[in-house]
């Protein structure tokens, strides 16, 4: 028989109730990350979800969220059910439907576009991480709002089908440049010709960019973030149209070009 209640799980509690792990899961250390961040920061919510022990008291489901308590040093409100059968493991998230951060805003009434959450997180992450690193939704909100000021004037500008990589650059240098100055170059990118001579670096950099071009002497193999190549590109490209300079050849930018203040915004 199954029984449900809701506990408030300490961190004494959760390491207990790890050592008593049945067959789960290889432990994905950047879930648990997220988790114990949430539950840091208080945005960690009591929901239906929580831990499933089976009939012999192991834990098959939840070793992400115990492991996150320990972590975090939180305590943590959550729903435990006791005497789950041992197979019904099986059964456990093995149906992959979970929804996505944009259809979870609008269920909140938010509007956000999948390419809102890309360049907070390129912004937040950098191009490489934002990739790889999976972020909370409620962070994914924070971090768009963090950012909404400056993003909804470059959005007033900047051509809809710009890849967000290049928009995260732009942001970035809207923080210290007027971004009407860089008009130019945005429609150069938008719309594969340049409108002026100082924006032939933005023609080059779409080239790469659709292209998908690898740095020189890269077989594709070797480890090299393609996306941290493109955002390199992106900023030597804007750096040499906002200083006047025509370019018959891109390379990539070394370090940040635009550095802006935003740790004080998302920490």
């Amino acid at each position: 028989m199954q029984v449900t209640k809701t506990v408030e799980i300490t961190p004494s509690i959760a390491a207990a109730t790890l050592e008593y792990s049945g067959l789960n899961r290889r432990l994905n250390p950047m879930r648990v990350n997220n988790f114990a961040e949430d539950m840091q920061r208080g945005r960690w919510k009591l929901t239906h979800q929580g831990i499933a022990l089976d009939e012999n008291g192991f834990l098959i489901d939840g070793q992400h969220r115990l492991q996150a308590i320990v972590k975090s040093g939180v305590t943590i409100k959550m729903n435990v059910t006791k005497g789950v059968s041992s197979d019904s493991m099986l059964a456990i998230d093995c149906d992959m439907l979970t929804r996505g951060p944009v259809a979870i805003a609008k269920l909140n009434g938010r509007d956000d576009a999948t390419k809102d959450y890309a360049v907070a997180k390129i912004i937040y992450k950098g191009p490489t991480a934002s990739t790889q690193a999976k972020v909370a939704t409620q962070k994914l909100w924070e971090m768009v709002d963090a950012i909404k000021p400056k993003y909804d004037i470059v959005k007033e500008y900047v051509p809809k089908n710009l890849p967000a990589i290049v928009v995260a650059v732009i942001l970035r240098a809207s923080y210290t440049h007027d971004v009407r100055k860089m008009l130019p170059f945005m429609e150069a990118c938008g719309a594969r010709y340049a409108t002026e001579a100082r924006s032939a670096s933005a023609c080059l950099l779409m080239d790469a960019i659709r292209n998908k071009r690898l740095p020189e002497g890269s077989t594709g193999t070797d480890g090299i973030n393609l996306r941290a190549y493109q955002y390199a590109l992106a900023e030597n490209a804007l750096v040499a149209f906002l200083e006047g300079r025509e370019l018959t050849k891109l390379v990539p930018a070394r370090g940040e070009k635009f550095v802006v203040p935003l740790e004080d915004v998302f920490n």
